[in-house]
């Protein structure tokens, strides 16, 4: 419904109505995905269940992120009738995106929107957007109109009390992983398969399904991979790494 408000905004600005024009971005973000990450760490000791990856390694991009103390509410004129009130809640806002004027900070509840007027007509919905900090400290809250659109719009804000952090991406957004997965054990032979996984789509041609006997040792491995076996069961092995996946 806010998009016929605005719709009706828009139409009373062309009018003569004193809209304002909001400054227009398009952030540019490309993934890297240059950091190697690998679980367990080298000398510790994890129990893993069976069909579960024993240990790990894989690419992730760690990004910038603010970490927003408390809510930043933006309340602007659209237009002589109409006020736009914008909030960025409090959280965690992730790295979208940057210009040559601001490096944009995108909240994962998104930024709702309301247009109220002095009869208190007022409609609201939300929308992709968050914060965007300037090269010299001047920031900006910032939206899409539609979750379609490519090209984002802002408005300043005076002030905006946050923390500089970095995250990593979630898991789905993993390029290229590698595990050895705990398949179970009978009598002394445990057995592990090696599998790779691209964009999450497992590499059959790479996949390896391996054994090993205890009775031999309580040391296994896998190309650089190297273990210590504190005790395996069906359901579970318990385990001490040595070295990791290089």
């Amino acid at each position: 419904m806010i998009k016929t408000l605005v719709a009706i905004a828009t139409v009373a600005s062309l009018a003569g109505c004193g809209g304002v024009n909001f400054a227009s971005h398009m952030p540019l973000y490309i993934p890297k995905y240059d950091r190697t990450v690998k679980v367990p760490v080298e000398g510790e000791t994890a129990t893993t269940q069976v069909g579960d990856s024993m240990i790990a390694a894989f690419n992730v991009d760690t990004v910038p992120a603010l970490k927003l103390s408390a809510p930043v509410e933006l309340r602007t004129k659209y237009n002589d009738k109409w006020q736009l009130v914008a909030v960025v809640p409090a959280g965690t806002l992730n790295y979208a995106g940057e210009t040559s004027a601001y490096t944009f900070f995108a909240s994962a509840e998104g930024v709702p929107l309301k247009l109220v007027n002095a009869n208190a007509l007022e409609d609201h919905e939300t929308q992709r957007g968050g914060l965007a900090i300037g090269a010299t400290g001047q920031m900006a809250v910032y939206w899409y109109w539609d979750k379609d659109d490519q090209r984002a719009v802002s408005s300043p804000v005076p002030e905006a009390k946050f923390e500089k952090v970095k995250v990593d991406l979630p898991a789905q957004a993993q390029k290229f992983r590698r595990e050895l997965i705990y398949g179970g054990v009978s009598g002394t032979t445990v057995s592990v398969s090696y599998r790779e996984f691209a964009d999450n789509m497992a590499r059959p041609a790479f996949t390896q399904d391996l054994k090993y006997d205890l009775s031999k040792g309580s040391i296994i491995g896998y190309k650089s991979a190297r273990f210590e076996v504190l005790k395996a069961e069906n359901s579970s092995i318990r385990f001490r790494v040595i070295k990791q996946l290089d």
